[in-house]
């Protein structure tokens, strides 16, 4: 039985300045350690990056008058399809609104905010100047409060409340689970270690286009023997009407700094916009259990590839995760509620 000892070690201040950087162990020879290699790959340069809702934002001017001009437009059509509509003229809206905000450096404010603090301190008595330096200490305050909401979300560290700004902690975390999710090399079905990233992804088709291929399905299924059926108050459960409360209670317990889907809107932009959207969100919800169809737009999802061990370069070391819309969520979620409560008495 033998193992690798050989370990490269790197702290958070290295990652910052070489976030690409991969440790590779070389064959050991005749010896008894194996040499290390440090290779600075490059970033691979991605499309344009999706639509994604940042929970910082309401903190900027114009932020509310812009989401509210979204999601009050008229459409005459199905509950599903207004809800989607609406969604996609808000994030047509905060896209245009985004570009046109002003692009303000946390890091000059904060040094404009300390020369004029060092100004105050030479002229006491300017109550202009003191004025500014109160009118700049909100803004920094404001710019700091959003670097660490957008940084806390990036994180996801659902398990850090309240206290003291950890910016620089959250970046710490992102910078790691960004080199640790990012597939830089790959052993291809050849054998082959493969790094360019057309490459990754085309063998990524097609290693799970190999496994979920199915060429016959069956026709007969056997007689299945029923010992305990659902009782009369279970289908009641099932079959109740989907009312405003459990829908409210799925909201409640959302993390709002889970991964969004397609449409680019996590379950923070629905808390933050729950008394404006909750009405359109339960009219959709209940067209889909009374109509049993789903609009497409809502049924679309975003796979991605999480790594089981640290360095996976095989495919089978990587878990796919779907990243669904909100709104199917819901669904989704309000169907195992039911179930759950309809199967006590099925299940012992």
């Amino acid at each position: 039985m033998a193992c690798q000892l050989d370990r490269a070690l790197g702290n958070s201040e290295w990652f910052r300045l070489f976030p690409s950087a991969v440790a590779e162990g070389l064959p050991a020879g005749t010896s008894d350690h194996s040499s290390i290699l440090v290779r600075f790959v490059e970033r691979p340069r991605w499309r344009a990056r999706p639509f994604r809702y940042d929970n910082s934002w309401f903190l900027s001017s114009g932020y509310e008058e812009t989401v509210a001009g979204g999601l009050c437009q008229d459409v005459v059509d199905t509950a599903q399809f207004c809800m989607v509509h609406r969604l996609k003229k808000t994030k047509r809206a905060i896209r245009d609104w985004v570009r046109a905000l002003p692009r303000t450096s946390l890091q000059e404010k904060e040094a404009e905010l300390r020369d004029l603090q060092s100004d105050l301190q030479g002229d006491m008595m300017s109550g202009e100047m003191a004025a500014r330096e109160k009118k700049m200490a909100a803004e920094v305050n404001t710019l700091q409060l959003q670097q660490e909401i957008s940084a806390a979300q990036r994180a996801k560290c659902s398990w850090l409340k309240d206290g003291d700004r950890c910016t620089k902690f959250f970046y710490d975390v992102i910078r790691a689970r960004q080199h640790r999710n990012c597939i830089q090399r790959l052993l291809g079905s050849d054998g082959r270690l493969v790094t360019d990233q057309v490459a990754i992804q085309e063998e990524a088709v097609r290693f799970y286009s190999a496994l979920y291929h199915q060429t016959d399905y069956p026709t007969v299924f056997p007689q299945l023997t029923t010992k305990t059926l659902i009782t009369e108050y279970g289908n009641s459960l099932l079959m109740a009407p989907i009312r405003m409360a459990e829908v409210e209670a799925i909201m409640m317990q959302a993390d709002a700094s889970k991964s969004p889907g397609p449409d680019g809107f996590s379950s923070g932009f629905y808390k933050r916009h729950w008394g404006a959207l909750k009405a359109q969100v339960l009219e959709a919800v209940q067209e889909f259990f009374e109509t049993c169809k789903l609009l497409k737009e809502l049924n679309h999802t975003f796979l991605t590839l999480v790594p089981k061990k640290e360095g996976a370069t095989s495919l089978a070391d990587f878990r796919p995760i779907a990243c669904c819309n909100y709104l199917y969520k819901i669904i989704t979620h309000l169907m195992c509620r039911r179930m759950e409560d309809a199967m006590q008495g099925l299940v012992s």
